[in-house]
């Protein structure tokens, strides 16, 4: 199956390329609005409206793009592989199922910056193993950011989404914002991340092992320095 670029660009351009990794369990179904797992593996969008009709509360694309793309991580992953799936994996993934399945916990450290008058932010999270090799480190511009607490959130978020495509079984996920990893651990209703919370619980589900701590700003700096540099950036892509 190939994704209709065009339209998941349109419709979730901060999420194309998480939405473009998932592989159809069969190769020619159609791509189709569709969401919720049925035992044939297609998805529909009964989640949605049992969310409306039950929780009154109706769920933005992109809250309901990240579940489906970790129900169908699910699916995917629950899925008898071939002998020929499993040699074509990149000696790049294998070494990493290999590393995290023993008592090693990779670590991400996540941070933002944010412009109050542009409503705009940058996002960063870099993820290593214990030993302090980078496994993998990204950055990214994000708009129609509402404060400082919401882009710390989606900052964190962004460094789950990355490690479950890399298949990480375990994960220690740090931040220096200790009210985001109070409403976490707590499962605090803080109003303004409450929708980037349940994400970044739901995401959880995928690992065998995953943690929440804080970590003070001296020893976050790294990722702070690609969040403003991410931030500077958009400025001059998009003034």
């Amino acid at each position: 199956m190939k994704w209709n670029k065009s339209k998941v660009e349109a419709l979730l351009p901060l999420m194309t390329k998480e939405i473009q990794l998932l592989n159809s369990g069969h190769p020619t179904t159609e791509d189709i609005h569709v969401w919720q797992p049925l035992q044939s593996g297609k998805y529909t969008t009964k989640s949605a409206r049992n969310t409306l009709l039950f929780e009154k509360r109706t769920l933005t694309l992109e809250e309901i793009a990240t579940k489906a793309i970790r129900l169908a991580g699910e699916w995917i992953n629950a899925q008898p592989q071939k002998a020929s799936t499993t040699q074509g994996i990149s000696q790049s993934r294998r070494t990493h199922q290999i590393r995290t399945t023993e008592d090693v916990i990779p670590i991400c450290k996540s941070d933002a910056a944010f412009d109050a008058q542009s409503k705009r932010a940058g996002l960063a999270w870099i993820t290593r193993e214990e030993s302090g090799t980078t496994i993998i480190q990204g950055s990214k511009p994000q708009g129609s950011v509402n404060s400082p607490l919401v882009a710390e959130a989606l900052a964190l978020r962004a460094g789950i989404i990355d490690a479950v495509k890399l298949e990480l079984s375990k994960l220690r996920m740090l931040s220096d914002n200790s009210t985001l990893i109070r409403a976490i651990n707590n499962d605090a209703q803080v109003k303004e991340i409450f929708g980037i919370v349940k994400d970044i619980q739901e995401l959880s589900s995928a690992f065998v092992e995953i943690s929440f701590a804080y970590v003070p700003r001296s020893s976050n700096v790294e990722a702070d320095r690609l969040a403003k540099l991410s931030l500077s950036a958009s400025f001059v892509s998009n003034p």
